[in-house]
Parts: structure tokens; sequence; C-alpha cells
């Protein structure tokens, strides 16, 4: 969850709804249909548009409508699976980039994720943004490089484990 006021503490029983209907990970997502971004500048939401779609493309993290979403429902399995595979190195990243590693390396176990729509409302922000826009865009940049290994990684643990999706 979000510590700046933006998330709302009401989704969560949306989420967990859906978590009881099997889904490992929920997103608050404001893409999501019935969701939104207000009181935020063009510009940001312009910059969170283009992350969305680089992040789709060069990443291959198709069917979800947002990356960065901190607002999140994981089920410890999914947790324990990630650990299992990736050991202490679940999170590599530090930054904003961080979380998107991590719903990679979830997509690449087969994760099954939703989201829930969410209206992101920064006038209820405390405080100020802590994303520098620059360091964030590098951030997301340095993630294309780790893909091919976390796959690896994450085929020779279903080959040790024998996990099979679905």
């Amino acid at each position: 969850m979000e510590g700046d006021n933006t998330s709302r503490v009401e989704l969560l029983a949306r989420m967990f709804v859906r978590s009881r209907e099997g889904y490992e990970v929920v997103l608050a997502s404001p893409y999501q249909y019935g969701g939104g971004i207000i009181h935020t500048s063009p510009w940001r939401i312009f910059l969170s548009h283009g992350a969305n779609g680089f992040l789709k493309g060069f990443l291959g993290l198709h069917g979800i409508l947002t990356m960065s979403s901190f607002f999140r429902l994981h089920r410890g399995s999914a947790i324990v699976r990630l650990q299992d595979c990736y050991g202490p190195g679940i999170i590599e990243r530090c930054g904003f980039e961080g979380i998107v590693e991590m719903l990679i390396k979830m997509t690449l176990l087969n994760t099954t994720i939703c989201e829930v729509p969410m209206i992101l409302d920064t006038s209820r922000r405390i405080g100020r943004s802590k994303m520098k826009i620059p360091r964030t865009i590098r951030g997301y940049l340095s993630l294309v490089p780790g893909r091919p290994r976390w796959a690896r990684e994450a085929e020779a643990w279903r080959q040790r484990s024998g996990f099979a999706p679905g």
C-alpha cells in the first residue's frame, strides 16, 4: 500500500474477493475499467502511460494494465514460490523499478494476477512525491538486461521443482 495516502483502504474488500476467487496477486489499477487518475498533471499521466507501454513491449508484461501499482495483495504462496526460485534476490533493484521487477518475476513463474479498478487521486497525497523521473526511467531501462536471466532462473526452478502452472 502506498505510504502517501493515495491508496484507498476501501479497495481491500474487493481485493480479498478476487483473492478468494483464486488469484495469487491482486493489483489496484487506475487503468482498469472503472478506475482513473484525477488531480494529476497531464505530463505525469503521459509519463505513466509511456512507462506502462514500454514495460509491456520490452519486458513482455502483457495482460496487465498497471505495472507500477504499489497497492497490491499477495498470497503467501506466491511469495514463497518467488523465494524458492530467486532466493534473496526476489527484488534486486531498489527504487520504483523494484516493484516492476517483482511483477516480471511473478509472471515468469505463471503467478495468477488480476486487477481491481482504483481512482488515483493525487490531491490526497500527503507530502511530495518521492519519484524522480530521470532516475525512474533509468531504473526501468535497467530491467531489460535482467529479464533473460530471470527467465532462465524460472525455467531452471520449474525443472527442479516439477512445478506445472494451472
